[in-house]
């Protein structure tokens, strides 16, 4: 009976061992199972996370190349605006040309009349034949040109009278009329002459012969006289016809400066 028991027990404790065995077997299969599909999931997710790596990496790329083609369309729209006011701007370029051209042809014309205007107010029109030839000083050319000659002082005189100069003006004079005018009050004077200047445009100076207006000297040389006629302005001039052609015959008035020569310079006697 003790025999029987003892063989049973080394059966049964090798049929647990199987059974532990075979366990422990199916328990690391199992691990193993487990651990290889944690890897190959692992392994699934390291290619899903380097797969939306280039993704992101490729749509990163595109959005600049976006970004560029953006800015080139932006550059090419403006050029293509540029190019379609070119033709606007060179016709604008164009019509400036022809402007200045326009107006140096127009500078031209206006220096040219003012140059017939010039020559024109320098000999007027219509003037007797005694006076025909004879230089006219226009009121603008008058210059302060001293006493050396009757005509300088002439030329003086109303030179001042144009500048409302009267210091000069009565510098002009001879020390007894220049005297006798401050004496009298030179303002009301003055200013007769500076109404009577007004409408004057040029005078004519001539050495003075009562008797029939030609050019002589008809004093001793200490004293002499000029006569001046001052050319007036258009507006009080009556018309003439000349060569069939009506035109205005300009004005004038005469009057004689009587003159002495004193210490080398010619001074007006009123």
């Amino acid at each position: 009976m003790v025999g029987s028991s003892w063989n049973s027990c080394p059966s049964e404790h090798l049929n647990q061992m199987k059974l532990f065995a075979i366990l422990t077997a199916l328990c690391l299969a199992a691990f193993l199972a487990f651990q290889h599909n944690g890897l190959k999931q692992l392994r699934a997710e390291s290619v899903r996370l380097s797969n939306a790596r280039l993704e992101a990496a490729q749509l990163k790329s595109d959005l600049a190349v976006l970004e560029t083609w953006q800015d080139v369309s932006v550059e090419i729209t403006n050029l293509q605006t540029q190019n379609h006011e070119l033709p606007k701007l060179r016709n604008e370029v164009h019509q400036l040309r022809e402007q200045v051209r326009e107006l140096e042809a127009l500078r031209a014309e206006n220096m040219r009349l003012h140059s017939l205007a010039q020559q024109a107010s320098a000999q007027p029109p219509g003037l007797p034949p005694f006076l025909a030839n004879s230089p006219v000083l226009s009121k603008d050319s008058l210059t302060n040109a001293g006493f050396a000659t009757p005509e300088a002082t002439a030329q003086t005189y109303f030179w001042a009278i144009r500048e409302r100069n009267q210091t000069v003006w009565l510098n002009c004079l001879s020390p007894q009329s220049s005297k006798r005018l401050i004496e009298q009050g030179t303002e009301t004077f003055f200013t007769a002459l500076l109404k009577q200047n007004a409408s004057v445009t040029g005078y004519i100076i001539r050495p003075w012969d009562s008797s029939n207006g030609q050019a002589k000297q008809s004093k001793p040389p200490e004293h002499v006289a000029v006569t001046v006629f001052g050319i007036l302005e258009a507006s009080s001039a009556g018309m003439i016809v000349v060569n069939g052609q009506t035109q205005p015959a300009p004005r004038r008035n005469a009057f004689p400066l009587p003159m002495s020569r004193m210490d080398g310079e010619w001074k007006i006697e009123r």
